[in-house]
């Protein structure tokens, strides 16, 4: 059995083809970044907080290198697990770096 194409059958088959295969794409454009920061909001909530994690995650940080500086010497060493899951936090959070600086010093005393 074979199926007779003409030029412009093939012509709309492959535009129409073309057209889904971008709509896919852009669908995948739109939902892989809410993805990741879902898995990111799991990591973080499920792993273990303690000072080193929360030195890496100051590094790992968008502050520039004078707050991320603020922010290592106003840590605490051993505090609880939630004093820094509390940092993470506020260091992953999207607060303005002198706010995050600031929250962790309250956080500290």
């Amino acid at each position: 059995m074979s199926i007779k194409l003409s030029k412009e059958q093939v012509g709309k088959i492959v535009v129409g083809t073309g057209k889904a295969v971008v709509f896919g794409l852009s669908c995948l454009a739109l939902v892989v970044p809410h993805v990741e920061n879902s898995i990111n909001a799991v990591k973080r909530l499920t792993a273990k907080a303690d000072y080193s994690g929360a030195i890496k995650a100051i590094m790992n940080s968008d502050m520039m290198s004078s707050y991320k500086q603020d922010a290592i010497e106003a840590l605490l060493k051993d505090q609880d697990e939630a004093y820094y899951k509390s940092v993470i936090e506020v260091v992953n959070s999207s607060m303005l770096s002198s706010y995050k600086i600031d929250t962790i010093k309250k956080l500290s005393k």
